[in-house]
C-alpha cells in the first residue's frame, strides 16, 4: 500500500486518482509544506502538492512527476489576493494569448512579451503569469483566493516520490492519466 499526502487544493485530483488505485492510501495535509515534511521525514511514501516545490523543502532522494501543466502567478513577494480583486491588476506574460484565453479577463490588463526575461525587468514589481515550466526557486507565488481557499486555476499537481519501486514509471504515467 503506498501512503500518499495531499494538500487541500489537490482534492478534486485525488479524487480522479483514487477511481484507478485500489493500493494507494490517500491522506489529506493542511498545507503543501505539510505534506514535503512528511515525505522528507518519511512518513509517506508520496507528496501531492498544487505548486513547485523549492529546492530547500526537499532532499536529494526526492524525484517529481508533474501529473498536469498549467499557469500561476509570481510576484516580488508570496502574497494572497481575492481572486475578484485580480481584476484591478494589470500583469505581465510571456504566454501566448490563445493559451491563456480562458483567464485573461479575470486581470484588468495583460501586457504582452516575448520572453520571460522582459516580463521581470521591473523586479517583479508587476505579478508576472507563468507557466509552471517556467517556476524558478527564486520566485515567489502571488496566490489568488475565492471563498474556498486557493483558486485551483493556478495550482498545477506535482507529485514528489523518492521509493522507484512503489511509483514505476508505469503507476506514474496512470496517475497522470487519470487526470484526463
Amino acid at each position: 500500500m503506498i501512503k500518499l499526502s495531499y494538500c487541500p487544493t489537490m482534492q478534486p485530483y485525488v479524487e480522479k486518482i483514487a477511481r484507478n488505485f485500489d493500493d494507494i492510501d490517500f491522506l489529506p495535509a493542511s498545507s503543501a509544506a505539510e505534506v514535503l515534511y512528511m515525505l522528507r521525514v518519511g512518513s509517506i511514501d508520496a507528496a501531492l502538492i498544487g505548486r513547485v516545490a523549492h529546492n530547500r523543502e526537499l532532499d536529494e532522494k526526492t524525484k517529481s512527476y508533474r501529473l498536469k501543466g498549467g499557469n500561476t502567478l509570481i510576484y516580488r513577494q508570496k502574497a494572497g489576493i481575492g481572486f475578484d480583486q485580480l481584476k484591478e491588476v494589470e500583469v505581465y506574460t510571456y504566454l501566448p494569448e490563445e493559451s491563456i484565453k480562458d483567464i485573461s479577463s479575470a486581470f484588468r490588463k495583460v501586457i504582452h512579451f516575448d520572453t520571460l526575461d522582459e516580463c521581470l525587468k521591473d523586479g517583479l514589481a508587476t505579478p508576472v503569469l507563468i507557466n509552471w515550466e517556467d517556476y524558478r526557486d527564486e520566485f515567489e507565488l502571488l496566490i489568488p483566493m475565492d471563498m474556498r481557499g486557493k483558486t485551483p486555476y493556478f495550482r498545477a499537481p506535482v507529485l514528489y516520490y523518492k521509493n522507484d519501486k512503489l511509483l514505476d514509471q508505469e503507476t506514474l504515467e496512470k496517475m497522470k492519466e487519470s487526470l484526463n
